[in-house]
């Protein structure tokens, strides 16, 4: 399978497994989404509606796969999907936090570009 197309699916199981999680204990009126982009290789966990009289819409992740490298965009969990990825055999070097600032990458653990 080709690498991109591999990654592509596997961000997509890890964000779906979220998404259940939390269509598993569902807030009344808010409802739970992966939004997946193929083509462009974007991937957000979400959530809209309302609740207690107020809108709610949060990305609480955009991952997208680029240049044969999963980059996390935004990531709101506490143990951090990077985890996840690495659970699913994605080597740290495929794996950029994109939400870090790109002269900060050189400290973590992963990709810098």
């Amino acid at each position: 399978m080709d690498k991109t197309l591999k990654y592509k699916e596997t961000v997509k199981r890890v964000l779906n497994r979220y998404v259940e999680l939390d269509r598993r204990q569902p807030e009344e009126g808010v409802e739970y989404l992966l939004i997946s982009d193929d083509i462009q290789g974007h991937y957000l966990w979400t959530s809209l509606g309302w609740s207690k009289g107020k809108r709610n819409r949060h990305v609480v992740a955009h991952l997208r796969v680029k240049d044969e490298k999963i980059w996390i965009e935004s990531d709101f969990t506490e143990a951090g999907i990077a985890n996840d990825l690495l659970r699913e055999d994605v080597p740290q070097s495929d794996i950029v936090l994109a939400f870090h600032e790109p002269s900060m990458r050189q400290y973590t653990e992963f990709a810098v570009v």
